[in-house]
């Protein structure tokens, strides 16, 4: 979806755009019971937040309105404005959320690896439980580049902290904390990744994979294709999609050669070989 007016209209847009399209449904009896098995209170402040944002951000990209990456050589990359947000207890990306939710709410459990790493994370968590109360309760991790650890309070507001850094921030509520964090990076664009395939084998056997990919979710209308020169810059598949248009979908011969094209024009010059394919995403925007 392609976002307009100002920074804040394109950032509240965006919001309500990841809402409706969450990549899964909020599943209160599930993550109450998360809470239960780790020991952490199941606030009722932490039932409304996970209630408003479970699987709103877990699959999302967005995308600046100009290149924000440029190499040495002059290139320009435009790739995702590099911004992550999950719950603590039920995400895509967290593989033991009884775990994952102990481990931000209970110091000594942080402490239990050793490391210098764990010991300052710790006291992070000891620092906030004796300044916030112990009825504030680490609910999401998220922000722009660093993730923070986002904590509800009894009262409706959130802490969000840098486990090892500490540097706690209180708002009001979770959308002050992402226009904080989504801000100023010319967000115009927002989708939500629902398939993905990794590409693997010869430059041949990948191109295929694509094209198959693909095919299997109605043409490349709706597909980003990466390449391992950088593997967060979809590259340009307009004339892909243009041939399309003309031809239905054409031949596999003919957008094959047109891919390869694709792919040795974005091949940096410093290359020996062609970069290759790395990824297909098929997405809703």
């Amino acid at each position: 979806m392609q976002l307009t007016g100002t920074e804040d209209e394109r950032i509240a847009t965006a919001i309500t755009f990841a809402k409706a399209h969450r990549s899964h449904e909020y599943d209160r009896d599930m993550i109450a019971e998360t809470y239960r098995k780790a020991g952490v209170p199941f606030t009722p402040a932490a039932e409304k937040f996970c209630r408003e944002w479970d699987g709103v951000f877990d699959m999302v990209k967005m995308y600046p309105d100009k290149s924000n990456v440029v190499m040495d050589d002059g290139t320009h990359y435009l790739i995702d404005i590099d911004f992550s947000f999950n719950l603590l207890s039920n995400s895509e990306h967290v593989h033991d959320p009884v775990d994952n939710v102990k481990v931000w709410y209970d110091a000594d459990y942080m402490r239990r690896d050793g490391d210098g790493c764990s010991k300052r994370c710790a006291e992070s968590i000891e620092y906030i439980r004796q300044d916030y109360g112990d009825d504030t309760v680490p609910v999401a991790q998220g922000g722009w580049y660093y993730p923070d650890i986002i904590c509800a309070c009894p009262d409706g507001k959130i802490v969000a902290y840098l486990p090892e850094e500490g540097n706690d921030q209180v708002f009001d509520n979770l959308e002050e904390f992402l226009h904080l964090h989504i801000g100023g990076h010319g967000l115009s664009r927002i989708e939500v990744v629902r398939d993905e395939e990794k590409l693997e084998g010869t430059m041949d056997e990948r191109i295929a994979a694509a094209i198959a990919f693909a095919k299997a979710h109605g043409g490349f209308e709706h597909c980003r294709l990466f390449a391992q020169m950088y593997n967060r810059a979809p590259l340009d598949l307009s004339r892909i999609r243009e041939q399309e248009n003309r031809s239905g979908n054409g031949t596999d011969n003919s957008i094959a050669a047109l891919l390869l094209k694709i792919l040795e024009e974005a091949t940096p010059k410093w290359y020996h070989e062609t970069t290759l394919p790395c990824k297909m995403e098929f997405v809703e925007e």
